[in-house]
């Protein structure tokens, strides 16, 4: 579903909407899983104590996956290893992400090998998993990546 706003009031609105049309009770409602965001999770005004008006039994837990990531992220910080990883993974999704030249280059080269992973994608700094996504392609693609990469560093030096 598709939301127009992400504020506490428009979300409650579309779960309630959702709910209502796919003939589910509220009131049977048992919990509520969110990020922890004061949006989802404001004792006042955030999503939980939206649906705590419609119905006092509901319990709220803060997703797990994300405190994970918000540990993995705190320790990123203070880790030298995590942090020359992550600016690894920076580094090769702005090399294409900011010339469209070198990522049709890379394209065609690539589909050549029977690559079908054409984007290196950036991760998100508090979703730790999503790392584990830029990792994944970037071992996938890395030996085809360092023959272009080659390619590229010989043919500008013969200029």
């Amino acid at each position: 579903m598709k939301l127009l706003a992400t504020t506490a009031d428009a979300i409650t609105t579309v779960l309630l909407g959702v709910m209502i049309a796919l003939g589910l009770d509220v009131q049977r409602m048992a919990g509520f899983y969110g990020d922890g965001a004061a949006t989802m999770a404001g004792v006042k005004s955030g999503v939980v104590a939206r649906l705590k008006a419609v119905n006092l039994r509901i319990v709220a837990v803060r997703c797990v996956v994300h405190r994970t990531a918000l540990v993995m992220s705190n320790t990123a910080k203070s880790s030298p290893e995590l942090q020359a990883v992550d600016f690894e993974l920076r580094q090769v999704h702005n090399l294409f992400n900011h010339s469209s030249k070198r990522q049709s280059q890379w394209e065609a080269f690539a589909k050549g090998y029977g690559i079908t992973q054409l984007r290196f994608p950036i991760f998100n700094a508090t979703r730790w998993f999503s790392r584990l996504q830029c990792v994944v392609v970037l071992t996938n693609n890395l030996a085809e990546l360092i023959i272009f990469l080659g390619r590229a560093t010989r043919k500008r030096n013969s200029k």
